[in-house]
């Protein structure tokens, strides 16, 4: 989806950077910490100790943080794949297949029940007689209802079986369709031409979304690394529960930035599609069924798929624009 791929002009937090400390660095220390307290307790020889003083002494916290910097380094390349995993494409094996086209199954009827009840399809709690309180959760449903398909794709063909995937999908079509704009080749041109604040209003939600997904991803590997420790340990092993519960609580926050997220590339692309024009030497549309036919000519070459057959602006008149507006 776009997340990785359409805005690849704009920082990521898989570059070495400001944000490399932020989404990896500061996720990855909170991991090798932990586990390497896990470790100290004793729990794989022996009974455990809740409490082992050699935990963090200034000698292991020296290891724990060089050990947090090559683990940092050595996953960050992998957000992609994290991304990838968390939107439900995984892979092409019986099993993947089968399980994918499992959860799918599941969003398209979950999706359907939603429409009817968005409809007001849901008699449940009408009637004759009906309370106010009655009335108020119905109110509720469909409120709800609505509320929960949006953050749906519109077309059920095009429905993943996450619901983290079916919010970057959403956006993935949505973004910029009203003006016959696609989102994945038009976005990498429009943040070279943004603004700055739009820019950076952009990528700090996606920094929000990377790291509510690294800690998601990292949380789940605690979770089993906490089960392997200690399995042998009796009860202690539903302390496994905890970084479970971080992963869930990441993974819906996750889902909510992806909204944000897709806000954010919304707004930067139609406050900044006229700006590209300008910048490709294009006439400017006088309505939106001229813009929608400029962009049904240039979409095809911005996804370099085929000759086109576009009207450019004089270049002198084009350069003057420019500098007025500079």
């Amino acid at each position: 989806m776009a997340l990785t791929g359409a805005d690849a002009a704009l920082p990521t937090a898989t570059q070495i950077g400001p944000y490399f400390s932020v989404v990896s660095l500061l996720p990855a220390a909170l991991l090798v910490t932990y586990v390497r307290w896990l470790l100290a307790t004793g729990a794989l020889t022996g009974p455990m100790d809740w409490t082992p003083s050699d935990a963090f002494d200034l000698a292991g916290a020296a290891v724990t943080a060089a050990v947090a910097v090559v683990v940092a380094l050595a996953l960050n390349p992998l957000q992609f794949g994290f991304v990838q995993v968390l939107e439900g494409y995984w892979g092409a094996s019986a099993v993947a297949t089968a399980g994918r086209a499992s959860r799918i199954a599941h969003h398209r009827a979950r999706v359907i029940r939603l429409i009817g009840r968005a409809n007001g399809k849901d008699h449940r709690h009408v009637g004759a007689g009906q309370s106010p309180l009655e009335d108020v959760k119905r109110q509720s449903r469909l409120d709800e209802s609505r509320r929960q398909l949006g953050y749906y794709p519109a077309q059920l063909n095009d429905v993943l079986p996450t619901r983290l995937g079916n919010v970057l999908r959403k956006y993935e079509f949505s973004v910029g369709a009203p003006y016959g704009l696609e989102l994945i080749p038009a976005l990498p041109r429009i943040a070279m031409v943004a603004r700055e604040p739009e820019i950076a209003y952009v990528q700090n939600q996606r920094v929000q979304l990377e790291l509510a997904v690294r800690t998601c991803v990292l949380s789940l590997i605690a979770a089993f690394t906490t089960c392997a420790i200690l399995v042998r340990q009796g009860w202690p092993v539903l302390l496994s529960a905890v970084p479970y519960a971080v992963a869930y609580l990441a993974y819906r926050g996750a889902i909510l930035l992806a909204d944000e997220y897709g806000t954010a590339m919304t707004v930067m692309l139609e406050l900044n599609r006229f700006t590209l024009y300008e910048r490709l030497a294009l006439p400017r549309p006088a309505n939106s069924l001229e813009e929608r036919l400029l962009n049904g000519a240039l979409m095809p070459a911005l996804k370099e798929q085929a000759m086109v057959d576009l009207r450019y602006l004089d270049t002198q008149q084009s350069s003057r624009s420019g500098a007025e507006r500079d």
